[in-house]
């Protein structure tokens, strides 16, 4: 059941010593899922945020993805007129009805196959493992890019494919043309679950398009890129087990 009228969320600019004190903004918001008009308010790196949106809003993980990513659009001019890294932190929200809700830093599909079944020790035990082998840079670069997943939700395609390129560096000889081949070979991994899970969503971004993603895409994307980048784990771990440097 959708809901309709002004949605508030709150907020900080990170890091908070930027004191980026912007002032108030309104501004028109435009994506393929909803229209809404935005005003934002920065001051000492805290935001207050109301969204207008012209129709009704079935799904609020979606609506914080987009104004968060509208807030960005304010902020990122201020690095780049000050020269100073910051970003965007969408933290809660109070709907038209008064629900009030706090948005959490966990992915519930991740932590429940790692943290709340005791075996995050396991896992990095594995990857440590990986880190001794000629794959430790690739699976740095590949982390790295998921992390920024996580972090810009507009983007998360866009990275999450970056991420799965990282790994399949690892995988290249002076032939190039087998690269994606001997990764999804060594890891058991079907070429459409790349093409159509990670890869289809990250083209737009990656050429400039203003595609935005739904929570539910986003959640399936983070969550294919997180099966794959855990199985190049296992398996490279269990070479390292085994004495081998070398992708098979």
């Amino acid at each position: 059941m959708g809901e309709s009228g002004t949605f508030s969320f709150f907020g900080r600019v990170h890091p908070e010593r930027a004191a980026a004190a912007i002032g108030e903004v309104s501004l028109q918001h435009r994506s393929q899922f909803i229209n809404f008009e935005i005003d934002i308010f920065t001051h000492g790196s805290q935001l207050l945020v109301q969204v207008h949106p012209e129709s009704e809003v079935e799904d609020l993980d979606t609506l914080q993805n987009l104004v968060q990513s509208s807030v960005s659009s304010i902020t990122d001019p201020f690095a780049f007129i000050y020269g100073k890294h910051v970003s965007v932190e969408i933290t809660g929200a109070i709907t038209p009805s008064g629900s009030k809700r706090v948005f959490g830093i966990e992915h519930g599909y991740i932590a429940e196959k790692t943290t709340q079944n005791g075996e995050a020790d396991e896992w990095y035990g594995k990857i440590l493992d990986v880190y001794s082998t000629d794959a430790a840079p690739y699976l740095q670069r590949a982390f790295r890019d998921y992390r920024l997943a996580l972090e810009h939700a507009e983007d998360t395609g866009f990275y999450c494919f970056r991420s799965i390129e990282s790994l399949r560096q690892f995988y290249k000889e002076s032939d190039d043309t087998e690269s994606w081949e001997r990764l999804r070979s060594d890891i058991e991994v079907s070429r459409e679950t790349i093409e159509q899970g990670i890869q289809i969503y990250a083209k737009d971004r990656r050429h400039g398009d203003v595609y935005s993603l739904s929570g539910e895409e986003r959640k399936e994307i983070l969550e294919t890129t997180w099966t794959i980048l855990s199985s190049f784990i296992d398996r490279l771990s269990e070479q390292a087990e085994d004495g081998s440097n070398e992708p098979e």
